[in-house]
């Protein structure tokens, strides 16, 4: 009888099995790949714009939310008011610290 079943890569690596082994090879290039393109990500002035830009969504999808829902965009733009207003009114603020 043969039997069919789905293996998990991670919980059975290093495999023996020539057929797994081969599948663990070509899994481990493929993180590989992904891995150095998100290490030269981190070198990209583009990439550090994006994330400074939307950073409230970007928290929202680290910590599991979805990224593109109306709560995050409500919050990206709040974001976005607050870091037009602070430079604005920087003056007043400013004398409200002080004062206070």
């Amino acid at each position: 009888m043969l039997e069919t079943e789905t293996v998990d890569f991670i919980d059975s690596f290093p495999s023996t099995h020539p057929t797994i082994s081969i599948k663990e090879q070509t899994i481990i290039e493929n993180l590989e790949d992904y891995f150095e393109y998100k290490y030269t990500q981190n070198f990209k002035i583009a990439f550090w714009i994006e994330i400074i830009i939307f950073l409230p969504q970007n928290l929202l999808n680290y910590v599991g939310l979805k990224k593109d829902s109306v709560s995050a965009k409500l919050l990206n733009a709040i974001y976005w008011l607050i870091g037009l207003a602070v430079p604005i009114f920087w003056s007043t603020i400013k004398s409200l610290i002080y004062n206070h």
